[in-house]
C-alpha cells in the first residue's frame, strides 16, 4: 500500500478502542482545495466550450445525500459538503463548502451513500468512512461513525456502490458482497436484517450493479437484469406494486449493457 499511495497508512486506535488499518486523510499545513477561480462560458448554445477548472481531470463523481466526491485522473479524491459523520474522509466532522483533497493517489472508483463514502483502490481493496449506525461501512463493528477511511476488503474488488444506508462490492470473480441496512431486503441475503460486515449474496456471474435508496439492481454477464428490495413505487420493474422483495427476481432477460438506480427508480 505504501508503494502506491502518497497518503499515509497507520494503525490507529479505532472508535471502539481496538485497532484498525486506516487510510489517513491528506495532511498538510492547510487543506489543499481545488481552484474555482477560472470559469469560462462562451454561450449556452455552445455548451462544449464550457470549461471549469474545478473539473479538470475529473473521471468520476459520486453524490450522497448532502456530500459529493470527485475522482481525478491522477487517482486523487476530493470531497465537499456535509461532514457530520466524517463521510468526507478528511479526518474531521467539519463541513466543507469547497472541495478538499482527502486522498492523493491510487483510487479507481468512488461511491457516496446517504452519509457514508466508499473508495476502491488500484490493488482491489475497499475502504469506507462516515456513518456506521447500520453497519454500512462493513468494518464488523458497531461504531457510530468513522472520520478516516478504514479498509474493509483487502483485495479482489472491481466495483463499489452505495445505497442509502448500505454498501455493495462487486469482486473480480463476479461475486457480490453487501453490508448495512437490510430493512427492505435490499442486501439480497433473503432477510430484512442489517449486517455490520460484508456477506456474499451472489457467488458469480455478475457484470455490474447499482444501489438505489433501498433497492439493488444487478446486471449479469448474460445481459439479464435482476432486482431486489423496496418496491412500493415499482422500482424493481416487476410489473406489480408491493412493499418489498427479499429474493432477486429477473426483470429483463437479455441484451442489457448497463444498469442504474435512483432513490425510487431503476434504469437499464
Amino acid at each position: 500500500m505504501q508503494n502506491i499511495l502518497n497518503s499515509r497508512l497507520s494503525n490507529n486506535r479505532n472508535d471502539n478502542g481496538g485497532t484498525g488499518n486506516y487510510l489517513d486523510a491528506y495532511k498538510g499545513s492547510e487543506p489543499r482545495y481545488l481552484s474555482t477561480s477560472t470559469v469560462k462560458i462562451a454561450s449556452i448554445q455552445s455548451f462544449s466550450s464550457f470549461t471549469y477548472s474545478l473539473w479538470t481531470g475529473v473521471v468520476r463523481l459520486a453524490l450522497g445525500d448532502q456530500h459529493g466526491m470527485i475522482l481525478k485522473q491522477d487517482g486523487s479524491v476530493w470531497s465537499t459538503g456535509n461532514n457530520e459523520y466524517g463521510q468526507l474522509g478528511d479526518g474531521s466532522t467539519v463541513d466543507r463548502c469547497k472541495f478538499v483533497r482527502v486522498l492523493s493517489s491510487a483510487v479507481t472508483a468512488v461511491a457516496a451513500g446517504n452519509q457514508h463514502s466508499i473508495i476502491l483502490l488500484q490493488d482491489g481493496s475497499v475502504w469506507t468512512s462516515g456513518q456506521n449506525s447500520d453497519g454500512q461501512l462493513g468494518d464488523g463493528l458497531k461504531a457510530n461513525m468513522r472520520v478516516l477511511f478504514v479498509q474493509v476488503i483487502s483485495s479482489g474488488a472491481q466495483a463499489v456502490a452505495a445505497g442509502c444506508d448500505y454498501s455493495m462490492v462487486l469482486k473480480q470473480d463476479g461475486s457480490v458482497w453487501v453490508t448495512g441496512k437490510g430493512n427492505y431486503g435490499q442486501l439480497g441475503d433473503s432477510t430484512t436484517t442489517s449486517n455490520h460486515h460484508f456477506v456474499q449474496v451472489v457467488s458469480g456471474g455478475v457484470k455490474a450493479m447499482a444501489a438505489g435508496g433501498y433497492h439493488s439492481v444487478l446486471l449479469k454477464q448474460d445481459g439479464s437484469v435482476w432486482s431486489i428490495g423496496r418496491n412500493s413505487f415499482g422500482q424493481l420493474g416487476l410489473g406489480l406494486l408491493f412493499e418489498n422483495s427479499i429474493a432477486f427476481s429477473e426483470v429483463v432477460h437479455s441484451d442489457v449493457k448497463a444498469v442504474a438506480a435512483g432513490a425510487l427508480h431503476s434504469c437499464c
